[in-house]
């Protein structure tokens, strides 16, 4: 009898706690009901080709839109394109097919990581790196420190070059941003001065090219493949003389930029990445690769309002919550 009594005034006791957490709850919305996330209607598995066919509705837009395409129209690309998705990087690269096919597995990704959202998730959930600051202040502040925070920027938080990044460096020609393109035209740059710098367009592509006799901004002059990434070894340390010191115990070393082939550009310090000077470029949008590494978040709250910010860099960096630094959100 007296355990009969002890269970009874436990499951009492476990329905009021039960009944004041739901009250509770609904007096403070900010308490979670434990598996509440789960029973999130807008939270479902995503499968391998989940991930790859989320960003064709992107590319639809992006072939109807970005300016590569109106340039090819009219017969003003020098180079040849190739598109890379996120089929090719997450499923074709690194023997992915011959994985698969030996394990009898339908698909596989040999890749180095796989984001948990995109910034093609509407709505996104993530409260950006300051919110994280909040609860974890010692860990916000290393970071902050860091070169991470400064990995990826908008053109008006260049205190290297005063915010100019047209302005030469280390005694060379080259700059920040190549040849034809300005600050207008990219949503972002990624790099910091110990390296390199590239560039993210304002429709979220990687950028690839530079424009010769015009600029971008008004779709004049000619899209180039390559001389697209600025290299500080090659702008301060791999000059036009080193290269003849070390050509002169290493014959056949290049000296000129036409002998450097397809990594070189039109201007000393600017090399050509993820492309071939003049001949061939990716046409990659950050969604299938830019992203994998530097998973960028808006607030856009529907698909809708993101499309109609492509293309306009204010807009852009204006809901922009997280610049995709990673390391902010671990």
């Amino acid at each position: 009898m007296k355990k009969l009594i002890s269970k009874g005034k436990v499951l009492t006791l476990l329905l009021g706690v039960g009944f004041a957490l739901n009250v509770s709850s609904a007096e403070n919305s900010n308490v979670l009901i434990q598996g509440e996330a789960a029973q999130d209607g807008d939270t479902k598995p995503r499968t391998l080709e989940g991930y790859v066919h989320q960003e064709d509705a992107f590319f639809k837009y992006l072939k109807e839109h970005h300016p590569m395409f109106k340039y090819e129209k009219e017969g003003r690309i020098v180079g040849k394109y190739a598109i890379s998705d996120r089929e090719e990087e997450y499923v074709e690269f690194s023997n992915g097919p011959t994985f698969a096919q030996q394990n009898n597995l339908a698909h596989t990704s040999v890749t180095y990581r796989l984001g948990m959202e995109s910034f093609l998730d509407f709505p996104n959930k993530f409260v950006g790196p300051k919110k994280c600051g909040e609860c974890h202040p010692a860990q916000y502040k290393a970071w902050e420190r860091s070169r991470h925070a400064k990995t990826v920027r908008f053109p008006d938080e260049f205190e290297e070059v005063g915010n100019d990044l047209k302005k030469p460096m280390y005694n060379s020609q080259s700059t920040i941003l190549p040849d034809g393109i300005y600050p207008d035209d990219v949503y972002a740059v990624i790099g910091t001065p110990r390296t390199k710098y590239g560039f993210i367009d304002r429709w979220l592509v990687r950028g690839t090219y530079h424009v010769e006799d015009g600029n971008l901004s008004n779709m004049t002059g000619k899209i180039v493949a390559g001389g697209n990434q600025f290299s500080r070894l090659w702008s301060e340390f791999l000059t036009p003389e080193m290269t003849k010191k070390i050509a002169e115990f290493s014959p056949g070393f290049p000296t000129t930029m036409e002998q450097f082939g397809g990594n070189g550009s039109q201007v000393w310090g600017t090399n050509s990445y993820a492309a071939q000077y003049r001949k061939n470029m990716l046409f990659q949008p950050a969604s299938s690769y830019c992203e994998t590494c530097h998973s960028f978040k808006f607030d856009f709250k529907s698909k809708e309002e993101f499309y109609k910010a492509l293309g306009n860099t204010q807009e852009l960096r204006k809901h922009t919550i997280s610049k995709g630094i990673s390391c902010e959100e671990c």
